[in-house]
């Protein structure tokens, strides 16, 4: 429902902005096939003339304030096609037309229809507004906002499994850590225990004194003195 709401609202708002460009000039067509209007006579010495497939319009993306698309414009000299170059259109809500330049940046398109390019967004507008190809345009602004409802949808999940893997990591991370202090703990404890002598031992060493290199003599009785005459 919003997808139809979007685009009924989008083309109800085009078809409304198209009085104001309405074009006054006859317009000639390929061949008098209306799918291929003339744009300019171009270049009259070679017989060049610009020409717009409008069947080759397609929806390139779709907002809340305008409508992209994108259309084949035609380069016609002697009933051949010379020359075809895919042109995109910013149809915006408020009744403006922009052209996508070389360099990706959008210009606003004067209001004369004298200008080829305002012409052609002039009728790819009435095409939209056209009940006949109105279904086409709605399929594809229907893709394009499903589209995008996925991304939104893939990005979110990808979003919550990327925070859900960085707890996981932190997590882990913590608890490599505790392990590792831990491990150094019982590590530095080992060690510890195993320079210490057990309690009896220690008291053992205390008690004994250590051994001297003198010899000490000792004295148990007065000594005997003997006196003798000499005959």
């Amino acid at each position: 429902m919003k997808i139809k709401h979007l685009f009924c609202t989008s083309c109800l708002v085009i078809s409304l902005a198209i009085g104001g460009y309405m074009h006054t000039d006859a317009i000639s067509y390929f061949n008098n096939d209306i799918n291929y209007p003339m744009l300019s006579t171009g270049n009259r010495k070679s017989g060049t003339h610009l020409f717009m497939d409008v069947h080759s319009t397609v929806v390139t993306n779709v907002t809340k304030n305008d409508i992209q698309v994108a259309a084949n414009l035609l380069h016609i000299r002697n009933d051949l096609i010379v020359d075809t170059n895919t042109t995109y259109f910013k149809l915006a809500v408020d009744g403006k037309n922009y052209v996508l330049d070389a360099t990706d940046k959008w210009h606003l398109l004067p209001k004369n229809t004298a200008n080829p390019l305002t012409l052609a967004a002039v009728l790819i507008r009435e095409d939209m507004a056209n009940s006949v190809h109105r279904e086409k345009y709605e399929k594809e602004i229907s893709e394009l906002i499903y589209n995008k409802q996925q991304q939104k949808a893939k990005q979110s999940k990808k979003n919550v499994v990327t925070t859900s893997e960085k707890k996981e990591h932190t997590d882990k991370k913590v608890t490599t850590n505790k392990k590792q202090v831990t491990e150094k703990k019982t590590e530095s404890k080992k060690k510890e225990e195993k320079g210490a002598l057990p309690k009896d031992k220690k008291e053992n060493i205390k008690q004994q004194k250590p051994e001297e290199d003198t010899i000490q003599v000792k004295i148990e009785s007065v000594p005997v003195v003997h006196i003798t005459t000499r005959e």
